[in-house]
């Protein structure tokens, strides 16, 4: 009987994942990009072909594969710190969907991809020590600040000073058709 050590080894031997993971990561991101973006209009089959050159061509290129790979290793406690944090905030009655988790989580995300290009060597140590770090620090309290404590955003709709709102009643988004039309369809959009 195998053991799940000897199917991960069978896997990493097959290339899982010094190929196939690394070309998903890529396609997947390109893909969404292109497709987000429109950049080369909004038929599929173009995104797609892009994204599947950038694939190929990423991992052609072993330093990128294994950059990647060393990268990723410190970006997996990201999601393990954002649930964690998700955890605390619920537990003290807060709510997720606040400015302070999003900034919380994004400067997260920045240090560990910042931690992840400085192991995987793609910048100098030196650099990153001296000149990167404090920069990065001194971005995230500006920014930080700015998304914070910045401008609000303005209501679209005013309301007019002593008038209240009126409830206004929900519209169904489907009408249901008779059973004794036998059409095969449930609901109809009309």
């Amino acid at each position: 009987m195998a053991t799940y050590k000897e199917v991960i080894a069978l896997l990493a031997d097959f290339g899982l994942v010094d190929v196939i993971l690394p070309f998903i990561l890529v396609f997947v991101v390109t893909y969404g990009i292109l497709r987000r973006t429109q950049v080369l209009g909004k038929q599929k089959n173009y995104a797609g072909m892009v994204a599947f050159i950038f694939g190929f061509l990423a991992i052609l290129v072993t330093n990128v594969v294994t950059g990647i790979n060393i990268v990723l290793s410190s970006l997996i406690l990201v999601p393990i710190f954002g649930l964690l944090l998700a955890l605390i905030i619920g537990f003290i009655g807060g709510k997720v969907e606040s400015k302070a988790y999003k900034l919380a989580m994004a400067i997260v995300f920045f240090l560990a991809a910042g931690a992840g290009i400085k192991r995987a060597g793609f910048i100098d140590p030196r650099f990153a020590d001296t000149l990167l770090w404090p920069l990065f620090i001194l971005g995230v309290l500006i920014g930080g600040g700015i998304y914070l404590f910045g401008p609000k955003k303005k209501n679209e709709k005013k309301e007019e000073k002593g008038k209240k709102a009126e409830p206004v009643a929900p519209k169904p988004s489907a009408v249901i058709d008779k059973p004794q039309e036998k059409s095969g369809v449930l609901w109809s959009d009309k």
